[in-house]
């Protein structure tokens, strides 16, 4: 009610020419930022609280459950969800703060609620319908509150579905649109967002891994599949980045992947060219060939079937370091140069820990590189400057 008098009173200031339109602006930007510093932190009270209650319901359950009749026990569940919907739908409407910490409290009483009535009525059921129906219940909840921790909680659940024997393809229909949720929650927003899309993943990657035969092509599906997240919009980029680099310079090492001649044919073989020949028609749509990040998708094929695949590996690694020491260089960014120096640092070291070469020349190299990076770092920072 003070800022209100305070904000009417400097309009009237203005007005007669008192205070002028810019220190006007700059106090109503300033009770603005204030406003909505103290709602941010009401609402995560709020949801804090809201967590904390979940959790005591669920211990409360778990210590008086077998001794309540079971007239008692229809009640507390339809208590505790009638109470989740209620605090969910009021959130909804009228306190938009509560919303993240409403939908994990009605997250939570919808799966306790689904163990309930099983445990109650002795139905049977398994691991998989559990997690389906929990699943399910809770779907609209993501929809809703497009809330980017709920998601991740969701995502879990689902991926547990899949773990217990579920379909991959209601695993798919369940966590597709998750890639969709874009809701700014702060500065972990981004994080969760991108932790919800990498458990989604995860369970594609296990539910490849669970199939029969053919399993030397995993490498094509892996290098495809981590190529897709890099070149479309999923906000995986960066993460994707890190992976393809990771990747490629474990390939590096003799034997680190190839296992033996002959053709595997099965589903993994399939799925594996499916989804390379996907990123390498992503690559060419969308005009990607300049990027030398996405030459390793040429070394695959080779490397799936020949035992000598790693020393191309080695020298892609090598020049891929060069090539952006060189373009660090060229338009002055440190952070483009040192990845550049550190590949090619990581090739020359763990080959020469490989081979049998004595002390004095690893001695050698190791300060050589080292005394590359001090300068090169050098030079760019004075060029900065």
């Amino acid at each position: 009610m003070k800022k209100r008098v305070i904000l009417s009173e400097l309009e009237r200031l203005n007005h007669k020419g008192v205070i002028d339109d810019e220190s006007l602006r700059n106090i109503r930007e300033y009770y603005k930022y204030e406003r909505e510093t103290t709602k941010s932190f009401s609402a995560y009270l709020t949801i804090t609280g809201l967590v904390m209650v979940s959790f005591g319901v669920i211990l409360l359950f778990a210590y008086n459950w077998w001794q309540l009749t079971r007239e008692v026990k229809t009640g507390l569940i339809l208590w505790i969800l009638a109470t989740s919907q209620i605090v969910f739908g009021v959130s909804i409407w009228k306190r938009k703060e509560w919303l993240t910490g409403a939908g994990i409290f009605n997250f939570a009483m919808s799966g306790v609620s689904v163990a309930a009535i099983s445990q109650m009525y002795n139905i049977s059921g398994s691991d998989t319908s559990y997690f389906f129906m929990w699943s399910l219940l809770t779907l609209p909840i993501v929809y809703l509150t497009r809330s980017n921790l709920i998601g991740l909680l969701y995502s879990v659940i689902v991926f547990s579905y899949l773990r217990s024997e579920g379909s991959i393809v209601i695993y798919a229909l369940l966590l597709g649109g998750m890639f969709y949720i874009r809701k700014d929650e702060g500065r972990y927003g981004s994080f969760t967002r991108a932790l919800t899309k990498i458990v989604a993943l995860g369970g594609l990657v296990y539910w490849y891994e669970g199939l029969a035969l053919g399993g030397r092509y995993s490498l094509m599906f892996y290098g495809g599949l981590i190529t897709l997240t890099y070149l479309w919009p999923l906000g995986l980029r960066w993460i994707s980045e890190m992976g393809i680099l990771v990747m490629i310079y474990m390939l590096t090492h003799r034997g680190g992947y190839y296992s033996g001649a002959g053709v595997e044919l099965g589903s993994k073989m399939f799925l594996g060219g499916v989804v390379y020949l996907s990123a390498v028609a992503s690559v060419v749509y969308k005009k990607q060939w300049k990027n030398p990040l996405n030459y390793h998708l040429l070394l695959i094929p080779v490397t799936t079937f020949f035992s000598f695949g790693y020393i191309f590996y080695n020298i892609y690694v090598f020049s891929l370091g060069l090539f952006y020491a060189f373009g660090g260089i060229k338009v002055n960014d440190v952070k483009l140069f040192n990845k550049g120096s550190i590949l090619m640092a990581l090739i020359l070291l763990t080959r020469f820990l490989d081979n049998n070469i004595s002390t004095l020349i690893r001695g050698v190299v190791f300060i050589v590189v080292g005394i590359s990076l001090i300068l090169g770092n050098l030079y760019l920072s004075r060029r900065k400057s």
